[in-house]
């Protein structure tokens, strides 16, 4: 993959210093230059499907379970999604700090991963790509109508979000900043998203080769390098 330049909530008390990234870890840390590291997963390169659902901060907490139908998976280009009904759960409450992910092929309507509101069920919090108005708005954090906007209208690449001062960075760099969404209840899912209650939907065909999320609001220069890590998968 190509990559034009180098990119780019308080998490529940259940969040404890037990779930952080283990010092020395790989890529999703920078080999221990970040300490909040909750999950992190790189089906691109991993030996086998069974291997790249395991969480690599730390093996055996929030790794991904197979949903009721499963994406494909291969490990020169990671997990794939049909979708229509492939997902993995994670266990992941949705109220992180900051994620970032490398993905390809994303369509419209659809979320690399995410969480939603019960009561307002088009609102949701993650990363995804929207189709508004005629013209494709780009991948960025997931909300609803132009909330999912970003100004480059890419379907491959490395996007992060932070949630404090909510930004998005695409391919390293600073896209757009996003409107608060509100409180979802979900778990976070991957090629989906639960709407908050309990069904999932926004189904994505996309591949996904990394993705890590932190408990902690990740700083520009964690998401460029990061990125840089990322691109080099």
């Amino acid at each position: 993959m190509t990559f034009g330049s180098t990119f780019g909530r308080t998490f529940s008390p259940s969040f404890q210093p037990k779930s952080q990234a283990k010092k020395g870890g790989g890529w999703w840390d920078l080999n221990g230059t970040i300490t909040s590291c909750v999950a992190a997963y790189q089906p691109k390169g991993a030996a086998s499907y069974a291997a790249s659902k395991v969480n690599l901060a730390n093996p055996g907490t929030y790794n991904a379970v197979d949903g009721t139908a499963y994406p494909t998976w291969d490990t020169s280009t990671g997990w794939k999604g049909n979708g229509a009904s492939q997902y993995l759960s994670t266990g992941l409450p949705y109220n992180f700090k900051s994620a970032i992910v490398r993905f390809s092929g994303i369509g419209s309507n659809q979320m690399l991963f995410g969480a939603g509101r019960p009561d307002r069920q088009a609102l949701g919090y993650g990363i995804g790509r929207r189709y508004i108005g005629g013209h494709y708005t780009g991948c960025s954090t997931a909300g609803v109508n132009s909330l999912w906007m970003s100004k480059e209208t890419i379907t491959s690449g490395i996007i992060g979000m932070v949630a404090s001062p909510r930004e998005s960075y695409v391919n390293g760099y600073y896209s757009n900043t996003w409107d608060d969404v509100g409180t979802c209840t979900g778990n976070i899912h991957i090629l989906a998203r639960e709407n908050g209650s309990g069904v999932i939907d926004y189904y994505c065909s996309a591949y996904i080769a990394a993705l890590a999320i932190y408990d902690s609001y990740l700083t520009s220069q964690n998401i460029l390098d990061l990125t840089t890590a990322m691109a080099a998968l």
